[in-house]
């Protein structure tokens, strides 16, 4: 028998698969968010919006350790990604969270594929989400102060 946990992450992969959308999240078999957005701003979406991730099964495009510790930080119980890096799946299993990659890399690269993601290079040896969070905060301001300059 397939428990609602597991339904809920084949609606969320399928319906990421099926869509545009970068990023879902099921609960109870029912979406509670969508998102087109990259990086980790679907996760800042959803709170702004007082929507709880917590209890759900996520499916995003990139997971990377940035991400992997927001949604530990939220209460998500599932998380699958089309591509995730070896820090993150490796963060993710250890708390029992990983569903399944359609592919591993060993890290997620920046947007100019120059270098590391700042958020994935800022949080590779942080493990309480808390931190996690605070770090992650504090990176997106300086990226938009530096986009509104």
């Amino acid at each position: 028998m397939i428990d609602v946990q597991d339904r809920d992450l084949q609606m969320a992969i399928r319906l990421l698969e099926e869509s545009s959308d970068t990023f879902v999240a099921v609960r109870d078999e029912a979406f509670i968010y969508r998102s087109k957005e990259r990086g980790v701003s679907p996760v800042f979406a959803a709170k702004a919006e007082n929507i709880p991730l917590f209890g759900a099964a996520v499916a995003d495009r990139v997971i990377g350790r940035g991400m992997a510790l927001l949604l530990a930080g939220e209460g998500v119980c599932l998380v699958y990604g089309q591509t995730v890096s070896a820090p993150a799946k490796a963060f993710l299993e250890d708390r029992g969270m990983f569903a399944g990659a359609g592919r591993e890399v060993p890290v997620i690269v920046n947007r100019t594929e120059d270098g590391l993601c700042p958020l994935e290079a800022a949080t590779m040896e942080i493990c309480d989400p808390d931190k996690a969070l605070d770090v992650i905060e504090a990176i997106r301001r300086e990226i938009m102060r530096q986009g509104h300059e």
